[in-house]
């Protein structure tokens, strides 16, 4: 029974240490150093400069339409032929 007790005090303990730092100032303190690292003089009302987007380069490319495939038309048929059969 105390071990149980131990373990759920170690995952409280771990839990609330490892939670994400959600202050306002830990957040300007993000965007004052975003504008520095990007060298701006003067700052956008309204744009928030420490984005992920900004921090990574992800790329995106263009999804090509999907194949025309009557599997959805044979799934439907099938579909309305077992309520068909079904005995009510």
């Amino acid at each position: 029974m105390q071990i149980t007790y131990v373990l759920a005090g170690v995952i409280l303990l771990v839990g609330v240490g490892l939670k994400p730092e959600t202050s306002i100032k830990t957040w300007a303190n993000g965007e004052a150093r975003a504008r520095k690292a990007l060298g701006l003089g003067t700052v956008e009302f309204g744009k928030h400069y420490n984005q992920i987007d900004e921090k990574y380069q992800f790329s995106k490319d263009e999804i090509d339409d999907m194949p025309e495939s009557d599997y959805s038309e044979k799934v439907v048929q099938r579909f309305n032929t077992s309520l068909h059969n079904r005995k009510l």
